[in-house]
């Protein structure tokens, strides 16, 4: 199997925003039914469904030095909260369910060509409810960065229920 060490570094135009919507599916499964019992998780909405935001808030989702397909770095915590606070006011890293070991702010370089590089992601959080706390199992996405006009033209990010 043949590999790469080629090494690329990336980085956003200062001046660029980014549109982002945010939108939280109806919870459809929970171990012990709080998305039925639970009228503020059954009715779990995004704080905000379109927000702009300058590009240094995904920049810090980016690798600070030069990295190569399939090398991972930890995405910075504000960012990652500046973020998660679009979905829910108030979000936190420090899970109280899961403790350290669902500590997670992760990126990783999965592919890349002269034009385009692919960045996937997991964070892992909780929202602070009004009664309560939801602790999600993890959120997943992905960016693309056109690395010649250094601008995201394709994001996503999801989240995955714990089971």
């Amino acid at each position: 199997m043949k590999t790469f060490n080629n090494k690329i570094a990336l980085n956003l135009d200062r001046d660029a925003q980014v549109s982002v919507k945010g939108f939280i599916a109806p919870i459809e499964y929970t171990q012990w039914n709080y998305h039925v019992d639970w009228d503020e998780l059954a009715n779990l909405k995004a704080a905000e469904p379109e927000k702009q935001y300058p590009a240094s808030v995904f920049q810090a989702f980016l690798p600070q030095e030069p990295v190569s397909v399939d090398e991972c770095w930890q995405i910075e915590e504000e960012a990652a909260l500046t973020l998660l606070r679009q979905l829910s006011p108030c979000p936190q890293l420090e899970l109280k369910i899961g403790g350290k070991d669902s500590y997670g702010l992760w990126a990783c370089l999965r592919a890349y060509n002269d034009a385009f590089a692919e960045i996937l992601f997991r964070i892992h959080a909780e929202f602070v409810l009004e009664k309560g706390w939801f602790a999600l199992s993890q959120f997943a996405g992905y960016m693309v960065v056109d690395r010649v006009e250094k601008k995201l033209p394709l994001s996503r990010c999801t989240f995955r229920m714990p089971h």
